[in-house]
C-alpha cells in the first residue's frame, strides 16, 4: 500500500517537479501492474478502458499522472491525478489542509488511525480530491 501526503509549505514548483519525477518512477516500477481506467458517464463495458500508461496530456500544461486507487487503501473507486504543474495540483487535484506547518507530515492530532475505511490523518494534504465515484474521458 501506498499513502502520500503533501505539505505545501514545504514543496515550490521545483521541488515538485522533481518529486513528480520521483513519484512517476515509483509507479512505473511498482511490484504490481497499476492501472488508470478511463470511463464515461454511466457505465458502459464498450467504452470503459483500461490503461496500463499512467501519463495522461505528457508534454502539456495539463499533464499528470492517473491511476486508479485499491479497496485495500479504501480509495477503491478513485481517480488519483498527481499534476506536474504544482500550482495545478493544489487547485484541481487535493484536498485537506496542512494543520501545523513547523511540524512533520507524519504529525497529526490525536485521533488514531483505526483501520475503519477512514482515512488516516496526517499533517499534510492529500493528493485526491473526493471520496466519491469518478469519471474521466
Amino acid at each position: 500500500m501506498l499513502q502520500l501526503f503533501l505539505q505545501p509549505s514545504k514543496i515550490t514548483q521545483s521541488s515538485w517537479e522533481a518529486t513528480y519525477l520521483d513519484i512517476k518512477s515509483i509507479l512505473e516500477h511498482f511490484p504490481t501492474q497499476i492501472i488508470r481506467l478511463e470511463s464515461y458517464p454511466g457505465y458502459e463495458k464498450k467504452l470503459n478502458k483500461k490503461h496500463f500508461e499512467l501519463v495522461v496530456g505528457k508534454g502539456t500544461p495539463e499533464e499528470h499522472l492517473s491511476f486508479w486507487g485499491d479497496f485495500m487503501s479504501y480509495t477503491g473507486s478513485l481517480t488519483i491525478r498527481l499534476y506536474k504543474d504544482w500550482a495545478k495540483q493544489l487547485e484541481l487535484a487535493s484536498r485537506g489542509e496542512e494543520v501545523a506547518p513547523d511540524k512533520p507530515v507524519t504529525w497529526a492530532n490525536d485521533d488514531p488511525y483505526k483501520n475503519d475505511g477512514d482515512i488516516p490523518r496526517a499533517n499534510g494534504i492529500m493528493p485526491f480530491k473526493s471520496f466519491y465515484i469518478e469519471t474521466e474521458g
